[in-house]
């Protein structure tokens, strides 16, 4: 997703949609949302149902980082999807400026 624009294509980026790694599943992205650096989470859908989710929503910038169970997201303590997930072997972690705020993050397993 660029400039508020859903930019998605699975030839050049090499995918088979006709494969599994295309079924609808969870979807995570690092997106910037009302100039704020942001993890954007859709519990369950295809690339082209988040990236619409997120033009919907009003998302500036958007890179998909995973799906399926190797796709999870933590938020204050606790984790968004309890159902089907991995261990979390690394991460990217939002943390407030200045503040002891809620810690965001995102992991992969095995990336």
């Amino acid at each position: 997703m660029d400039a508020g624009r859903a930019v998605i294509d699975p030839i050049r980026e090499g995918f088979d949609t006709r494969t599994n790694v295309w079924r609808p599943t969870r979807q995570v992205a690092f997106a910037i949302f009302q100039g704020r650096p942001t993890i954007a989470y859709l519990e369950t859908g295809t690339p082209e149902d988040f990236a619409r989710a997120l033009v919907a929503a009003g998302v500036e910038r958007a890179l998909r980082l995973d799906s399926g169970s190797s796709a999870t997201v933590y938020f204050s303590g606790g984790y968004l999807n309890t159902v089907w997930s991995r261990p979390t072997p690394n991460a990217i972690v939002l943390v407030p400026r200045g503040a002891a705020g809620p810690v965001v993050g995102v992991g992969g397993a095995g990336k």
